[in-house]
């Protein structure tokens, strides 16, 4: 009798060893995935924070640029404009290149 309850117990232990393994291995894949995912969204979060920083500095450095142009073009036309001699065409050719200023 002692043999026979022996040989049950053998026959149980492989099925509980396998479902122990799968559910361990089902435990290792679900926090291998959160884990990843985490990563995934740290990654995405530095490159949204680093290509808004690129965006904002092109930005930045494209105001200044217009922002001089448009400096320059007012000392010029008030120079122009307060000279005692207007040169029409010069003027003309100013105020032309200004309305296409880009």
């Amino acid at each position: 009798m002692g043999k026979r309850n022996n040989e049950k117990r053998k026959k149980y232990i492989l099925p509980v060893l396998t479902i122990v393994v799968a559910v361990l291995a089902i435990l290792s894949i679900i926090a291998f995935t959160l884990e990843n995912h985490k990563n995934i969204t740290n990654n995405n979060q530095e490159y949204l924070l680093d290509n808004t920083s690129q965006i904002a500095v092109l930005i930045d450095d494209s105001l200044a640029h217009r922002l001089t142009n448009i400096q320059m073009l007012s000392n010029l036309l008030s120079e122009i404009l307060t000279s005692l001699k207007v040169d029409i065409a010069t003027l003309q050719h100013i105020l032309i290149d200004l309305l296409h200023f880009k």
